[in-house]
């Protein structure tokens, strides 16, 4: 499996831009989840990033999905996808702000047609069709009591494999990576 570069953007956008002309340089296409925040506040920068990468949703401002009753995950996720739309920015997936959701805010995300990348490889190879079960039971112990929904069938799940490793190693790893925004600056000095 070769690299697929994704990041986070839940505050600095410059950043994202930067990496994202760097992924652009070496011909790679990365995927950059932003908050909807950002995207009102630096359209333009956004539109650079989407220039030759695919973006998906983070929240409007970064929230706690599992904590957050239906009518609000569905106002914050089409507020998010509005914006984007607005800004003439097409949408195609969503990641979990602190990869936290409640199976609600899972199985709405695949109504919406978008694909979500919040789930971590190894755990979805462990638990498979029952993830579900995994996810609400880790939202039980953190005192968020839900129902245990099934996940859609309509769910594309594109799950990541390794993350902020803020080293040389980031870059040569194989599979779906993921970094934060905020931890450019540490790896940056590696690239090259």
């Amino acid at each position: 499996m070769k690299q697929i570069f994704s990041m986070d953007v839940e505050r600095d956008i410059d950043s994202a831009v930067e990496f994202s002309k760097y992924l652009n340089k070496k011909g790679w296409q990365g995927e950059f989840y932003i908050c909807g925040h950002l995207v009102e506040k630096y359209p333009e920068k956004v539109k650079q990033i989407a220039k030759y990468h695919i973006l998906g949703g983070h929240g409007y401002y970064h929230e706690d999905f599992a904590r957050l009753n239906h009518l609000k995950i569905r106002a914050l996720i089409n507020k998010t996808m509005e914006i984007f739309k607005n800004n003439g920015l097409k949408i195609r997936g969503w990641r979990f702000p602190g990869l936290s959701y409640s199976n609600y805010a899972m199985n709405y995300v695949a109504t919406k047609g978008l694909y979500d990348s919040s789930i971590r490889g190894k755990v979805r190879d462990r638990w498979g069709n029952l993830f579900f079960i995994r996810n609400w039971g880790r939202n039980l112990s953190r005192g968020i009591i839900t129902v245990p929904y099934l996940f859609s069938n309509k769910l594309v799940e594109k799950p990541w494999n390794f993350a902020d490793l803020n080293n040389k190693n980031f870059i040569c790893k194989k599979g779906r990576l993921m970094t934060h925004c905020y931890n450019y600056k540490h790896f940056k000095r590696y690239l090259k």
